[in-house]
């Protein structure tokens, strides 16, 4: 009998989209090692160049010129005319797509960025092959949104509702969260976690993340953390910035020279594979409003302390996260302390904000995906619903 296939369509557009992909992946292989599943970057299939010139075209307009990238965000979800030249794109575009579709023959194709939702949507006539889209932001754009898909994985009901008023039917889009590490469902002992990172399990314990593109000042934070009231740790992850990594590191070693108790308490690490155990040692985190990280933190019942969002998406995200006091929005963030001075000096406003948060947290969200569509897609399990 041949093994099912269920190709990703990813984008190397910032780690999110990545995530996301692998986040399935590795659920739909815990439900059935027999599944072949392959994970591609969809510009670097579309042509060898264009994902690269993507990837640094965003960045560099996002750090030089960010108010120019919102502008086009803002205009993109009204103006037809962008979305004409956005089509011709694609059409440019989809005949390497459909050569690698049909050389991989799937069964089911997973899109996790707005680029391969377009392109396989545009091909879906001719491939007939069953597409799936995971929207892996709190705002979903209408470059996402395209009548072929024939699912939708959104992150809740709010963007479930945007999708049926763009004319989505109901019962193709399923609020499942977005998809996270299925780590995250089952959370470690926090305090055995703490001892193995040489942390002390008793201090408040803050995560700086969003260094990966340089576009948040970790360093700065990390600074400024020292004026807090209260002694705490600090876990640092910098991504692949190896610039930031060792630029941290300097600075502990010099830190050490003044103050030894202060330099003990933080700890830095470069790209790490296991960044649910990071969350569940924490008791805060400092970061850029991604939708994975954000996801990722409200799965571990992670107050997050929202720093120099993104133009787009992250702003939507922020302002999503914040109207439903999930975390916090600071605009300076060599401030972000005073968060954390405020929550350790009224706990009970801190529980209050853990509860809504874990009401809102999906840590078994790729899981939920897989049994509900993946599987029953492939013609391995019926729909299973979805607690609300």
């Amino acid at each position: 009998m041949k093994s099912k296939r269920v190709l990703f369509f990813s984008a190397e557009v910032g780690a999110g989209h990545n995530r996301a992909a692998f986040a399935l992946q590795q659920a739909l292989a815990r439900e059935d090692s027999t599944i072949q599943s392959h994970v591609v970057d969809s510009y670097r299939v579309a042509g060898s160049a264009l994902g690269k010139v993507v990837a640094d075209g965003y960045i560099q307009l996002v750090k030089i010129l960010p108010y120019v990238y919102s502008y086009m965000y803002a205009r993109g979800e009204n103006s037809f005319g962008q979305a004409a030249l956005y089509k011709f794109i694609i059409k440019s575009f989809s005949q390497n797509v459909r050569q690698y579709i049909r050389e991989f023959n799937p069964d089911c194709v997973v899109c996790t960025h707005p680029f391969s939702c377009a392109v396989t949507s545009y091909l879906k006539a001719d491939l007939r092959v069953p597409l799936v889209g995971v929207i892996t932001d709190f705002h979903a754009h209408r470059f996402w949104i395209y009548r072929n898909i024939d699912y939708y994985l959104v992150g809740g009901r709010d963007i479930q509702s945007r999708l049926i008023a763009r004319g989505i039917p109901a019962s193709r889009v399923i609020p499942c969260g977005i998809p996270v590490d299925p780590h995250f469902a089952s959370p470690p002992d926090q305090e055995e976690i703490r001892r193995r990172y040489g942390l002390d399990p008793c201090l408040p314990t803050v995560l700086v993340m969003g260094g990966g593109f340089g576009l948040v000042p970790v360093e700065k934070i990390v600074r400024s953390l020292k004026k807090s009231a209260h002694p705490l740790q600090i876990l640092v992850v910098s991504g692949n910035n190896g610039r930031l990594q060792k630029s941290l590191s300097a600075y502990c070693k010099r830190l050490s020279r003044i103050s030894p108790e202060l330099s003990r308490r933080i700890r830095v690490f470069g790209y790490v594979d296991n960044i649910w155990e990071f969350m569940h040692a924490s008791d805060f985190l400092i970061s850029k409003p991604g939708g994975l990280t954000s996801a990722e933190a409200l799965a571990s019942c992670l107050p997050m302390i929202m720093v120099k969002p993104l133009p787009g998406q992250e702003e939507r995200n922020s302002e999503y996260l914040s109207r439903k006091k999930l975390a916090v929005p600071v605009w300076d963030e060599g401030k972000a302390y005073r968060v954390i001075d405020f929550f350790l000096e009224h706990p009970q406003r801190l529980e209050k904000m853990k509860q809504r948060i874990s009401e809102a947290g999906r840590p078994d969200s790729a899981g939920d995906a897989v049994a509900s569509v993946l599987m029953p897609l492939l013609g391995m399990g019926k729909p299973v619903p979805l607690s609300s």
